[in-house]
């Protein structure tokens, strides 16, 4: 667990930003540099955030500029829709999974089946 808690940059959708900006800012002894890495927000509805080192994005133009960008490397934590876009834009680099099963009706699937 120590591995993908160690200071990176983070690519979040805007409800897993909304869970982690209301709970990591009073928490961050567990997670040491949380407060201090950069956060990049994928949002159309938000534009702003008291937790520092906040960034917003638009689209995924921004977020290929991120990518491009010099920097540490950025992970995803939760936000399944954004992981869907990035592999709909060929924009991951590498998949780290860290599965609990769990079943809970029909569920969220990260790998969709293609349509016929």
């Amino acid at each position: 667990m120590q591995e993908e808690l160690k200071p990176a940059e983070y690519l979040l959708g805007r409800k897993t930003f909304e869970i982690f900006e209301s709970y990591w800012p009073k928490h961050a002894d567990f997670w040491p540099g949380i407060n201090d890495s950069s956060k990049y927000v994928l949002s159309q509805t938000r534009e702003k955030s008291d937790w520092k080192n906040t960034f917003f994005l638009k689209n995924v133009g921004d977020i290929k500029k991120l990518k491009n960008s010099e920097g540490a490397d950025i992970q995803i934590w939760g936000s399944s829709k954004l992981i869907h876009l990035l592999l709909k834009h060929d924009l991951v680099d590498e998949l780290r999974l860290k599965i609990y099963p769990l079943i809970l009706g029909e569920g969220k699937k990260l790998f969709e089946r293609p349509a016929n």
